[in-house]
């Protein structure tokens, strides 16, 4: 998100809020991180980029230098969910927040 790229079905649901969609979208790996994912994004994210269709819209076509502009601007976390040897990681400001589905 932070280069403006679209996300796949599971972050685009889970960033749109929509439940349903992002359950379908999951996979094993997926659905084990979606409370993790969520947190993350209440607790880290630029808020304006998340939470309905609109909203992602309007971030994704703030393309990259922009939305990365904004979020260091207001001092937001850097967004970062990536996939590593088969476990979601959801990366924080500085470390690794969350390792997807660990407690």
């Amino acid at each position: 998100m932070e280069h403006g790229y679209h996300p796949g079905g599971f972050l685009t649901a889970v960033l749109c809020n929509d439940l349903k969609e992002a359950c379908v979208c999951a996979d094993e790996d997926s659905a084990r991180a979606l409370r993790d994912v969520v947190v993350w994004l209440h607790n880290y994210a630029p808020p304006i980029c998340y939470g309905s269709s609109d909203r992602v819209e309007g971030w994704i076509c703030m393309q990259g230098e922009r939305a990365r502009t904004y979020s260091q601007d207001k001092g937001l976390a850097k967004i970062g969910i990536e996939r590593r040897g088969g476990t979601l990681k959801v990366l924080g400001s500085s470390t690794e927040a969350v390792n997807g589905g660990a407690s």
